[in-house]
């Protein structure tokens, strides 16, 4: 069982792309005669000295005298301590690596993917360090210390041996060197068998490594789960405690490349690379097709080549070559709406690709070049919005995303020296607000502009007041714009976390027009404070969400900067925790 840890960090599940190796029977193997306190300092002093290609030969020398966890070639033995975490030498076919390390106790053992070694990473075939993707020098010290990230196929090794190995460990006593202690070198310890174990920051989940706590229990106490219940099967093909998980919706084929949202039949398809490779130092563009009843659209993303140690790289969504190679390809324009919708589908697509050979690995972020907006095809709009997907606090999506035409309507900017006038009387009423305020909204125009209008006349989006921020820890204070979004059914407030920056936790719902369809259906939560904990969170409907997104985005048209909006709808629900950035990129 696999605890996500999903109230306080964000967890993504494993997608349904299994590791390919299948589950290897570990077993237990007792020392053939324990060692003495100076063969024990004289093994570290060896292991201290060996050169990478001596290692293997004094690796098989100490099994015979420490017990040990053996499948096949692969090992997994205790070599040493360091302030009270055992750190444990794993060989396969490939490597012998001393980075895994373990602190065991009575309640449970906890994996880790450490710095401090004593030998490091070695490639076993060539007898030579490993040579990491990315090597970096980190900070020096008394001890050793080796940096860089494991691939994928060590990463699903190091998982099998916390779902598989480790549950065959027998208790077992026994004399270990403790490189952190100045006075007893060598302490005689006893590693218990596991009741239950943790695995920070080495679980392979999604396609990517990526940061997932691992929790796996032998059995769970009076019949219910650890931490408040919140047990998820991470690596069951069909994960019964899952039912409501974002991943339930998407189901990746490896043989087609394609990726599939099981509820209203969207699908996504690899068809051809133009160029690069799957490999993480090499850019990749490749074309993919969009599906769905309605017929097909080809989308040219490129995977930029991974630029540190931990990062796996940006994917780009450009919308400008899409519709180059749509139209080379034969295919007519479509209209904005479609457009949308593809968008929007491909958008959580990609953002929860898994890791292939052929295109390599999935993204950290998606930058979307080009596409609709304000009514128009816009080749300097850009988009970037970072791999977060949560398992929990999420409304799931009901059918299809189905985007109405009314919601694409332009924004315009309001000119306060100008009297506009709306066929809305609820607008019509604002409009007059912001006119008898003619001189002080000319005055607050020096920073930006009053507000918007929608071109039907029906909507506005105004700033309402000014709220004094400071910036951390301890900075100046500075004015932040409060905006209030009125149409003929809602009234809304959005209060900023800072400039240009809006969560919608920091949304207030001010009004429900009594003749609306959203009557009944929301109930307003006027009197919202950001710093209000007592008051239970609001979240927005789809369409209220996408009402004011929209009218949000129109912003970035009289500005220069750029808007991030946290609290995202995507094809899977609602997710509180998501952030989108948008702009416009400066010619």
């Amino acid at each position: 069982m696999a605890y996500l840890d999903a109230l306080g960090r964000n967890a993504v599940l494993r997608s349904l792309v299994l590791s390919e190796e299948p589950t290897r029977r570990w077993s237990f193997l007792p020392p053939a005669r324990q060692a003495t306190v100076d063969e024990e300092i004289a093994t570290r002093e060896r292991f201290a000295a060996a050169k990478p290609e001596e290692v293997e030969n004094l690796v098989f020398g100490l099994l015979p005298h420490r017990p040990h966890l053996q499948s096949g070639d692969r090992v997994f033995v205790p070599l040493s301590q360091i302030r009270g975490r055992t750190v444990w030498l794993y060989i396969d076919e490939d490597i012998i690596t001393d980075r895994i390390s373990v602190h065991a106790e009575e309640a449970g053992w906890t994996f880790r993917i450490g710095n401090e070694v004593l030998l490091g990473t070695i490639d076993r075939r060539r007898g030579t360090a490993f040579k990491f993707d990315f090597p970096w020098e980190g900070a020096k010290g008394s001890l050793k210390r080796e940096f860089g990230n494991f691939p994928l196929v060590f990463l699903d090794r190091f998982r099998d041996l916390c779902d598989n190995a480790v549950w065959q460990w027998k208790e077992a006593r026994f004399c270990l060197c403790d490189r952190s202690s100045i006075k007893d070198h060598v302490k005689e310890i006893c590693i218990q068998s596991p009741k239950r174990v943790r695995a920070h920051d080495l679980v392979s989940a999604a396609g990517t490594a990526v940061s997932v706590h691992l929790v796996t229990a032998e059995e769970t106490q009076d019949g219910k789960g650890y931490d408040h219940d919140m047990i998820s099967y991470i690596f069951n093909d069909d994960p019964t405690l899952l039912n409501r998980s974002i991943w339930e919706q998407f189901e990746y084929q490896t043989e087609a490349s394609s990726l599939t949202d099981r509820t209203t039949g969207q699908k996504i398809e690899l068809r051809e690379i133009i160029s690069g490779s799957g490999k993480v130092t090499d850019e990749c563009r490749a074309a993919f097709c969009y599906s769905d009843s309605d017929g097909e659209y080809l989308l040219v993303v490129t995977r930029e080549s991974r630029k540190t140690s931990s990062a796996a790289g940006q994917w780009v969504l450009d919308h400008e070559a899409s519709r180059s190679k749509n139209r080379q390809s034969g295919r007519q324009s479509i209209p904005d709406v479609r457009w949308h919708e593809i968008a929007n589908f491909s958008r959580d697509a990609f953002l929860a690709w898994p890791e292939t050979e052929i295109f390599g690995p999935s993204p950290s972020t998606l930058l979307e070049i080009g596409g609709c907006f304000q009514g128009r095809w816009e080749p300097q709009l850009r988009r970037r919005q970072y791999a977060h997907l949560r398992t929990v606090q999420s409304d799931p999506s009901v059918g299809g995303d189905r985007v109405k035409a009314s919601a694409l309507q332009p924004w315009n900017s309001i000119d306060p020296d100008v009297d506009v006038e709306s066929t809305s009387s609820r607008v019509q009423a604002v409009l007059r607000k912001l006119s008898a305020r003619r001189a002080e909204t000319a005055k607050i125009n020096r920073t930006r502009r009053a507000g918007w209008l929608r071109a039907d006349g029906r909507a506005i989006f105004y700033l309402q007041d000014w709220q004094t921020l400071r910036a951390p820890p301890d900075g100046d204070a500075y004015q932040a714009p409060i905006f209030e979004y009125l149409d003929d059914d809602i009234t809304l407030r959005l209060y900023p976390n800072g400039f240009d920056e809006y969560e919608m936790e920091s949304l207030a719902l001010m009004e429900v027009n009594p003749a609306s369809t959203f009557y009944g259906e929301v109930e307003p939560l006027p009197a919202f404070s950001p710093i209000w904990h007592s008051q239970p969170r609001w979240r927005p409907t789809r369409e209220i969400w996408r009402r004011l997104v929209t009218a949000m985005e129109a912003q970035i048209e009289r500005t220069s900067g750029q808007l991030r909006i946290k609290g995202l709808y995507t094809a899977h629900g609602y997710d509180s925790a998501a952030a989108r950035t948008v702009w416009l990129e400066q010619s």
